[in-house]
Parts: structure tokens; C-alpha cells; sequence
């Protein structure tokens, strides 16, 4: 039977894709069963597939491919996708317990910032309630407009100016 050897561009993560990294491998593609066959990383990648997923100009050439290699590729993507049901199951589990403990981490980080959310709230609204600083603080600076208070008290702690 006929292969086709052509050179592919892969990428180990969607991050390399967007940030233009990857490399390239040798894939070889049997028209006659769409199947094609690649080795990246030491692992064994065996898939269906269609011809459309190759540049004609990434051709490098044809080959004669043994019945013996072509039986196994057969038996390899068979066997994917028998074993495709249960481990839909296990990903379904693994999910399961990723989400609970999101949860159980969102619900302490809820907590948690909530308090400190409070604190800040009453230290800046304690400060406020101040016609300057009055020793909270080294800047001691009056705070003129009472509208823009709680800008200017922000401003002046969260941002001060750098002393020369």
C-alpha cells in the first residue's frame, strides 16, 4: 500500500500557537484508510484523518508502507477509540472534583476577602470621617473638597508622592 511522508507544524500547547513556537515533524498519511501515523515527543500519535490536513507543498515524498504496519495502525485507532467511552467517564469524574474544589477555594477566598475588604472600608472610612490624616499616616495633608474625600484620601496613600 502507498504513504504519503510529509512535514507537519505542531505545537505542544495553544499558548505556543498563538506566540508563533512549535516545530515540525515527519507525519505519513495512508490515503486509502485516511489514517495518518507521527512520533512527537517519544509518543505515538495515530488519528483519522483527511488529506486536507496537508500542503501539498510540504509533500517530501511517497512510500511503500508494509501490510503488517498498516494492520497495526488500524488495531491502534480501534483500540482509541474503544477506550474513548471509559475514559470519557474518567474525565467526567476528574472535572467533577476540579469544580468542587474550585468551589471549596472560591468560597474561602470569598471569606477571606470579605474581611479584608471590610477592614480596608473601615480604616479608609474612619480616616475620612477626619479632617486630615491626623497621625494615620506621615502625610498630615488637609483634605479640602468633602465630596472628593475619599479620592483624595486614596490618592494620597495609595500613591504617594516620593519624598526627594
Amino acid at each position: 500500500m502507498r504513504g504519503l511522508i510529509y512535514k507537519v507544524d505542531v505545537c505542544d500547547s495553544a499558548i505556543d500557537m498563538v506566540h508563533g513556537g512549535g516545530y515540525q515533524i515527519i507525519e505519513l498519511y495512508i490515503p486509502s484508510e485516511q489514517i495518518s501515523f507521527n512520533i512527537a515527543n517519544d509518543n505515538i500519535n495515530c488519528f483519522p484523518t483527511e488529506e486536507i490536513r496537508y500542503k501539498k507543498e510540504d509533500l517530501i515524498r511517497e512510500i511503500d508502507i508494509p501490510e503488517e504496519f498498516i494492520e497495526a495502525i488500524k488495531k491502534f485507532v480501534a483500540a482509541r477509540f474503544e477506550l474513548n467511552k471509559p475514559a470519557q467517564w474518567f474525565k467526567l469524574q476528574i472535572m467533577k472534583d476540579i469544580i468542587k474544589m474550585d468551589q471549596e477555594a472560591m468560597e474561602k477566598y470569598k471569606i477571606e476577602n470579605a474581611k479584608t475588604m471590610e477592614t480596608i472600608t473601615t480604616n479608609i472610612n474612619t480616616a475620612l470621617d477626619l479632617e486630615h490624616c491626623k497621625g494615620s499616616c506621615e502625610c498630615n495633608t488637609p483634605v479640602k473638597k468633602k465630596k472628593n474625600r475619599r479620592t483624595e484620601f486614596l490618592a494620597l496613600h495609595l500613591f504617594p508622592k516620593k519624598k526627594p
